[in-house]
């Protein structure tokens, strides 16, 4: 998790992610440019894939869905997750259990 870079900001952690849609399967595959890479089954399309990321981010990390914002990138593959709820460490720690071995 050394190359993921998550900051802390108004009171939130703010999660760079990558994704990936139209995928198999929904799953977090790795890192790339400090971002979290994720691979989604939903298309991009009207929310579908936001929506998704939301959700399975929320599982991976344990929190209820209402935890979970869309900062940036709404109509990008790059995003910005605002978490609130947890601490730096205790999401670098969740999401570290479901990284691609």
């Amino acid at each position: 998790m050394q190359n993921l870079q998550v900051a802390k900001k108004s009171g939130m952690i703010l999660l760079p992610v990558l994704i990936q849609p139209r995928a198999k399967i929904n799953q977090v595959t790795g890192f790339h440019n400090g971002s979290l890479k994720v691979r989604l089954v939903a298309a991009p399309i009207q929310g579908r894939a936001n929506l998704e990321l939301l959700r399975f981010l929320s599982n991976l990390l344990e929190l209820h869905t209402r935890h979970l914002c869309l900062i940036r990138g709404s109509q990008s593959k790059y995003k910005s997750i605002g978490i609130k709820g947890l601490t730096q460490k205790q999401v670098i720690e969740r999401l570290s259990r479901h990284l691609k071995q």
